[in-house]
């Protein structure tokens, strides 16, 4: 028969080897979510990088746009101050400037217009 002495032993052997597994199974599971924690980051920080990179390539070639645009306008303003009623306007990416371009075209229209007057009275 086993002594009383024997029997604590052998569960407090039992109670370590179990937290022992317990520790080793719970320090398996933090160590998996660590790993996925930090995949995740760095595909996180991966899809952000590339959103903002997308998006500074899609604002450069609209800034491009844009200032061809702003260039043709202030082109067409500088031949309108030399008299240069001839002259065309080429505003080709954003309907905003091709507003202000046909503004602007019926604007000479009725400079020239009343250049001619002008010049008929002199």
């Amino acid at each position: 028969m086993l002594k009383i002495d024997e029997i604590y032993k052998i569960k407090l052997f039992v109670l370590l080897i179990i937290t022992i597994l317990s520790t080793a199974l719970l320090s398996y599971i933090i160590q998996n979510y660590i790993e996925n924690f930090i995949t995740l980051w760095l595909f996180l920080s991966f899809a952000i990088f590339v959103i903002l990179f997308g998006a500074f390539y899609i604002i450069k070639k609209k800034n491009t746009k844009i200032m061809h645009d702003v260039e043709q306008i202030t082109n067409y303003l500088d031949e309108i101050s030399n008299k240069n009623y001839q002259a065309i306007v080429k505003a080709e990416h954003f309907s905003e400037f091709l507003h202000i371009s046909v503004k602007l075209k019926n604007m000479v229209k009725r400079l020239h217009k009343y250049d001619a007057q002008k010049q008929k009275k002199s």
